[in-house]
């Protein structure tokens, strides 16, 4: 059976794609993540969600986009995390995996950076939190920590939605 760096270290190599990896930097809960900026389609404001009953799990409803409707998920649900209750500052990153157009909702945007694969590190042992299935690899700066996050598995950590991702 693979371990799971090695699972995450073929999923790498699969992205990787180049040198170079620009990413789009968010928080939550006070911690940074990265996803790759060519699966960002656009950065919008939070905006009224509607709910969308019998829905995936992780979908916390729909939002029309200039006449397309787009499921929209909070990235705290995967994560393990509480809804924020205070959304003024949220985003909604809109992202295409494949061919599923969806939003993710964050606590805030960042910037976009450019990194080198050699400043990447696999996650360290025992980081055991549920968010942590997600991670690929860490970077550190300064004090911080940027997780460049799977979103592929994200979505796919809803049983029911592993069948299209």
């Amino acid at each position: 059976m693979e371990s799971e760096n090695t699972v995450k270290e073929e999923r790498v190599q699969e992205i990787r794609g180049g040198d170079v990896l620009k990413l789009v930097t968010f928080e939550v809960a006070d911690e940074f993540y990265g996803f790759p900026i060519q699966m960002i389609l656009e950065i919008i404001k939070f905006t009224a969600i509607t709910p969308a009953p019998g829905s995936f799990e992780i979908v916390e409803g729909v939002i029309n986009l200039r006449g397309d409707i787009i499921p929209v998920i909070d990235i705290r649900k995967p994560f393990g995390l509480p809804v924020q209750s205070d959304r003024s500052k949220s985003k909604i990153l809109i992202t295409e995996v494949e061919t599923f157009v969806f939003g993710i909702i964050v606590d805030s945007v960042k910037e976009v950076t450019s990194i080198t694969w050699e400043e990447f590190h696999a996650p360290p042992m025992g980081m055991t939190s549920t968010k942590n299935q997600f991670v690929i690899a860490v970077q550190t700066q300064g004090e911080q920590m940027l997780q460049y996050m799977d979103l592929k598995q994200i979505l796919r950590s809803d049983a029911l939605m592993k069948e299209f991702i």
